[in-house]
């Protein structure tokens, strides 16, 4: 047996990063579907065993920001969502669930400006629309607020219950 390893080692010296970045990986499709299932703990687990190969892996900090807001738990997650930023300044995706984890948190301005660069990027989603009109209207700034929610409107005319 220990003649076996030694083969491995000296003849595949890449097998144990392998090993690992197929754990990496097995665990991250598990933390997706915990998550989807709604077992976010297990998803928690999951995305941590990610993280400990590589911290610098953006979807596993996603996932870790969402499980923290469903929780309740919004400065984590928001420092989650800014860590991931920090390595995918461009995710659209991840600045928008920032800024809906800032409009939880009452962080109003700053939820506003998360919605603003997603709206730069992208001017024709509704729900960044939607969202960005609930910080304004909350701002107080109603001139503002109209125009964001009758768009959101316009772009899907479900979200007109919600505006």
């Amino acid at each position: 047996m220990v003649l076996l390893l030694t083969v491995i080692a000296v003849f595949f010296p890449m097998a144990p990063a392998l090993a690992a970045s197929v754990a990496s990986e097995l665990a991250f499709h598990r933390g997706v579907v915990a998550f989807a299932e709604d077992q976010l703990e297990e998803a928690r687990e999951q995305f941590q065993i990610v993280l400990a190969e590589d911290p610098t892996d953006v979807d596993a900090l996603h996932y870790l920001g969402m499980i923290a807001d469903a929780d309740g738990k919004h400065d984590d997650a928001i420092a989650l969502f800014r860590r991931a930023l920090a390595l995918a300044p461009e995710d659209a995706d991840l600045r928008f669930d920032l800024g809906a984890t800032l409009l939880e948190a009452g962080r109003n301005q700053e939820a506003l400006e998360a919605f603003e660069a997603v709206l730069e990027r992208d001017p024709e989603r509704a729900r960044a629309h939607l969202f960005a009109g609930i910080a304004e209207y909350r701002l107080r700034d109603y001139a503002a607020a109209v125009p964001h929610l009758e768009k959101a409107t316009e772009l899907d005319p479900d979200l007109g219950r919600e505006a």
